[in-house]
């Protein structure tokens, strides 16, 4: 979803180019306003997805799950941002940043774990804001947690059978119920630092917007001797 944000960002970039070449502002301050208009944004999306999600599955701790979606949105949003400054192409932008953001899916540790990834890509782990989301979703949600099949006529599934199926895979005993700390070992994510991981995704979105500050300011640099005149200089 944050990809939608790219056309905006391209489309004002001859506005903007104008208005700071003009001495209107700085391009930093242009960016800072992106980056605060985005929170609202980021806030209520992440509420939205929230009751859905909450409202539709058995999930609980409602204002941790969209603490985490609002900190991964927005660090999606800053990345989409800095993508949009460094392609001069629509199109270009776009599909880079589609990439990087499914590049970023598949290391964070949800389709390999990381003891099973190449050694090529292993070091990509750590990278993503996803790696840190995705382990905070899964230990908020697991942590400490027994879960055992419900009575659902509505579910086209047997239950019985998956929760067996996850206990076969795990190598446990035929008992019905989960152990949401054997799952969470299971996806090497059993030491998880809750307050150690929502600083990295917070400084993950700052250290993003600062290269893009930085990269605006260098464009800038260099065209500085072009210079506009607007028509209150007329």
């Amino acid at each position: 979803m944050s990809v939608a944000a790219i056309p905006f960002a391209i489309v004002e970039r001859g506005i903007v180019q104008k208005e700071v070449r003009n001495h209107r502002y700085h391009p930093v301050f242009y960016h800072l306003s992106q980056a605060i208009s985005s929170l609202p944004a980021c806030l209520l999306l992440s509420g939205i997805v929230t009751g859905i999600v909450l409202g539709m599955t058995k999930l609980g701790s409602a204002a941790s799950f969209a603490g985490i979606l609002f900190l991964t949105f927005y660090c999606a949003d800053a990345t989409s941002m800095l993508i949009a400054h460094l392609s001069s192409d629509l199109i270009a932008a776009i599909c880079l940043a589609s990439g990087i953001l499914g590049f970023f899916t598949m290391v964070m540790g949800f389709l390999v774990v990381p003891s099973n990834m190449n050694s090529i890509i292993r070091w990509a782990y750590p990278v993503p804001f996803m790696t840190y989301s995705f382990r905070l979703l899964m230990y908020t949600q697991l942590n400490g947690k027994e879960f055992a099949p419900g009575d659902n006529p509505n579910t086209t599934y047997n239950e019985t059978n998956v929760f067996n199926d996850l206990n076969d895979v795990l190598g446990n005993s035929t008992e019905v119920e989960l152990n949401g700390n054997q799952l969470l070992k299971a996806f090497e994510m059993d030491n998880v630092n809750v307050k150690r991981e929502l600083i990295i995704l917070a400084g993950w979105s700052i250290i993003v917007h600062t290269i893009s500050m930085l990269l605006l300011t260098w464009k800038n640099y260099r065209s500085r001797r072009v210079f506009i005149y607007s028509d209150r200089s007329k």
